[in-house]
């Protein structure tokens, strides 16, 4: 019990990107007398190459709207069913939530859209980025972050659908005991259920987003590499020497005593749990880096399948440690400012049995519709059976989402109309 609060706040800081940090340190700096900021240089005006620092570099900026509008062109849907997805789009709220009924986004077609339409509206959803966007509501969205065949999907709806109330009243032994398992399962499914987010379009939801601050920067030396959590802060924070004697001192009235000691105490716990960060962003990060050496010499295509599970197994902490670290973290690399995400994937499976990487993927699917013929264009299906006679093993989903990223719109819309002199000849020849 005495544990908890520190635990609780070391994993709050823990997740926080940079600038979210500073506004907490900021926050309680300005409420707790017992914190004592002192000015520090920044290290922002280090030596970084010809890109200069990295601090006045702007982050992508825009609403939601603009960061799923450029999707829509990989949806490979019929125009009904398009026209339903970029209706939903435009109603999303902040949270990234649909503000449509479905009986009203189905009176926008005419005829009405169909049962089927609207379902296959929600599958083209699926498939955008944030996963989760586009869903009816918190949970919706949170169950739309699983595969469909994940093993803990029936049993985390069963949780957030039947028993929030329950748990939210501390009664796990009683949900436990509903669902048929033991306290140990319970906790965790719960912890999966912390990993996944109910409000996926609120982090750009913005007008614009942030500048880009870097958490990390590593650079190739003769032997490896060489990394650096670049954990300083605007103000560096101590305990006040003065309010922390106060808070100990029998002259103290006791109330004030009291208080002090509070204060003191919250201190203590908020410079632990920043320590703590540092700490843990720079174990997981070298080791992201030990695994993803070759992205350093090489760059992205050398990047290598690599699951946070299998890097918590190695470092010795849960998966959702490596989770709360890596998030919305970026690193500054030989090869430009990277989220710190972007090194973790399971990778594509090949037909013998290895995994490649996405980038290369993305390559044989760009080599696939560039030999195309363009009154015919290939659909996803097609692409994924293309792929798979060079060995790949892809759904027709993820097909559509990488062409998206590439930046290749839809067989719809990639269809050209033949030429009158090929139309004259196929209607003259026997």
């Amino acid at each position: 019990m005495l544990l908890l609060p520190r635990m609780l706040q070391a994993l709050d800081v823990l997740q926080l990107p940079r600038l979210a940090l500073d506004d907490l340190v900021a926050a309680a700096v300005a409420e707790n007398e017992a914190l004592r900021a002192r000015p520090t240089k920044r290290r922002a005006d280090r030596a970084r190459g010809d890109r200069g620092a990295i601090d006045d570099a702007p982050a992508r900026s825009g609403t939601l709207r603009d960061h799923l509008v450029p999707q829509l062109a990989g949806v490979d849907a019929p125009p009904r069913v398009a026209a339903l997805v970029r209706y939903v789009v435009d109603s999303l709220d902040a949270a990234g939530h649909r503000g449509v009924q479905d009986d009203e986004l189905a009176k926008t077609l005419d005829p009405p859209a169909a049962a089927d339409e609207i379902a296959a509206c929600d599958d083209a959803l699926r498939g955008l980025d944030p996963l989760g966007v586009g869903a009816r509501g918190p949970i919706e969205a949170i169950l739309w972050q699983l595969r469909r065949d994940d093993p803990d999907r029936s049993s985390i709806e069963v949780i957030l659908r039947r028993h929030l109330e329950a748990l939210a009243k501390g009664r796990r032994s009683s949900v436990a005991a509903e669902m048929g398992v033991d306290d140990a399962e319970l906790a965790r499914l719960l912890e999966r259920v912390r990993t996944l987010d109910p409000r996926p379009g609120a982090a750009l939801g913005g007008d614009a987003a942030p500048r880009v601050r870097p958490d990390v920067v590593v650079r190739t030396v003769e032997r490896g590499f060489q990394l650096e959590v670049d954990d300083a802060y605007a103000t560096a924070l101590t305990l006040d020497p003065a309010v922390a004697a106060a808070a100990r001192s029998r002259a103290t009235p006791p109330r004030v005593r009291a208080h002090l000691r509070r204060r003191v105490e919250a201190a203590r716990v908020l410079l632990g749990a920043l320590e703590q960060r540092r700490r843990t962003l720079e174990r997981v990060a070298c080791a992201v880096f030990e695994e993803q050496g070759a992205f350093l010499q090489l760059g992205p295509r050398a990047l290598r399948p690599l699951r946070m599970q299998d890097l918590a197994a190695r470092l010795g902490v849960h998966a959702s440690t490596v989770s709360r670290a890596v998030a919305d973290k970026y690193a500054e690399t030989p090869w430009g400012v990277v989220r710190l995400r972007e090194f973790f994937g399971a990778g594509v499976a090949r037909a013998s049995g290895a995994r490649d990487s996405r980038e290369n993927l993305k390559d044989a699917i760009r080599d696939a519709l560039a030999r195309e013929d363009r009154r015919r264009p290939l659909g996803d299906d097609e692409v994924v059976s293309r792929l798979r006679e060079r060995g790949w093993e892809v759904a027709r989903r993820t097909v559509a989402k990488y062409r998206a990223e590439l930046g290749i719109p839809s067989s719809w819309r990639r269809r050209e109309a033949a030429p009158a002199g090929d139309a004259v000849e196929a209607t003259s020849s026997p």
